[in-house]
């Protein structure tokens, strides 16, 4: 699905997926979701950090093509 996106589009969705991420990581202690029970905060935490990370690289991608198409 993030092949078929234009870089504009690519950095818009990375960078809200690892804003919106970052966001939540760091009110889950405010909301106490760091004291669930075991797995459950290691699942929710390892689940915000990959989405934090695929966002990030997302935009990160965009913006490599977006310099590629106007070098070229």
């Amino acid at each position: 699905m993030l092949a078929r996106l234009d870089p504009q589009r690519k950095i818009g969705v990375g960078a809200a997926l690892a804003a919106s991420a970052g966001a939540v990581m760091s009110v889950a202690p405010h909301f106490g979701w760091t004291t669930l029970d075991r797995p459950w905060s290691f699942l929710a935490g390892f689940a915000f950090g990959l989405l934090a990370g695929v966002g990030a690289m997302t935009a990160i991608v965009g913006l490599v093509e977006c310099r590629k198409e106007r070098v070229s």
